[in-house]
């Protein structure tokens, strides 16, 4: 029961984000013309003064447009032999509507979503192998995939501060209403269903992918170490959540086409903890760990990110007690996490 439930537990975040079987499988379309929006080859040394960055925000221009092309690999380790493999190649275009006063109002719409997601057979859940390619026929229109298919296209708007603190994300009613198609009974789905639904795909697909993408910048000035942190906990259901800590901190300034660029190295700690209120079966919690590391390419003056590489590190170890056999059972479970977003043209 244990290995069942937390194998769910680390698989709820892949279920809702879309992966990749190959990076080298070319993209159609717009997507393949699309290259690195800077040559980050051509930098160019600036002065110690320049060097010095005091304040980062979000600067965006309304009206202007950016895509970006974010890969994930996921690798869930079971007992040290069970696994669970994923990547992940996601293609979006953030269109900004709107930035004032320290408020800023953007649209983000999937251009491509990819997904292979493996799994072996794991006590009582059968193996399980997921496909989903958005520019391929066979995965058009399959009710297997709803999900994906109704994000594909359609714009969803999120309102963010200048620190890059998700506020609010709304539209999502054409995206439900393009699921429920899929569904030979729509009828019946009640409007407490929706709203669930709608909150999942908020947070898998939306402000989970624009936190990987981006930095949160820091709300205050910065110092001479031109350093910060930020702490936050996140659940990882059923029965746990994670109390996380990022301290980043901005090495180089350079110059890019009269861009003004730094590299922010980023280290990431923190803990496992029980939510005793939430296990459906008794849990103990035997030990835990958490660490990763990441680099991110900044611009400056508007604060969005050029290039981003991140590797996170997660550990549980845990013991249940099987209602029917009384016996105790053991889990330890890892998972890694590595990522790459780009900037496009």
């Amino acid at each position: 029961m244990l290995l069942r439930l937390t194998s769910v537990a680390f698989a709820t975040v892949f279920i809702f984000t879309a992966c990749n079987t190959n990076k080298n499988t070319p993209e159609s379309g717009k997507n393949a013309e699309q290259g690195l929006a800077i040559d980050t080859n051509a930098k160019v040394a600036v002065s110690p003064q320049e060097q010095r960055i005091q304040k980062l925000e979000f600067n965006f221009t309304p009206g202007e447009t950016i895509r970006y092309k974010m890969e994930q690999k996921d690798e869930i380790v079971q007992d040290d032999s069970i696994r669970v493999v994923n990547n992940t190649t996601l293609f979006y275009t953030k269109h900004i509507v709107s930035n004032k006063d320290g408020v800023v109002n953007f649209t983000i719409t999937y251009d491509s979503i990819k997904v292979h997601q493996k799994a072996p057979s794991m006590g009582t859940m059968p193996a399980n192998e997921i496909k989903f390619n958005s520019t391929d026929s066979s995965s058009k229109g399959n009710k297997d995939y709803a999900v994906f298919n109704s994000i594909i296209g359609n714009p969803v708007t999120i309102t963010m501060n200048s620190k890059g603190r998700i506020e609010e994300i709304s539209g999502m009613t054409p995206i439900i209403n393009a699921m429920l198609k899929y569904s030979p009974t729509p009828n019946n789905v009640s409007e407490q269903q929706r709203t669930q639904i709608a909150e999942q795909i908020k947070v898998g697909m939306y402000a989970q992918i624009i936190q990987q993408e981006q930095i949160t910048l820091p709300d205050s000035t910065l110092d001479s170490t031109m350093s910060w942190s930020r702490t936050s906990p996140q659940e990882i259901p059923p029965f746990f959540i994670s109390n996380s800590t990022i301290r980043y901190n901005i090495g180089n300034v350079s110059k890019i086409e009269n861009h003004k660029v730094a590299d922010v190295t980023a280290t990431l700690s923190g803990n496992i903890e029980l939510v005793k209120t939430k296990q459906p079966i008794p849990v103990t919690l035997k030990s835990s760990s958490m660490s990763g590391s990441g680099k991110t390419f900044i611009d400056v003056d508007r604060g969005y990110t050029l290039l981003k590489d991140t590797k996170i590190m997660l550990s549980i170890v845990a013991e249940s007690v099987n209602p029917k056999t009384k016996k105790t059972e053991q889990m330890k479970q890892t998972k890694t996490t590595i990522m790459h977003v780009e900037k496009l043209k």
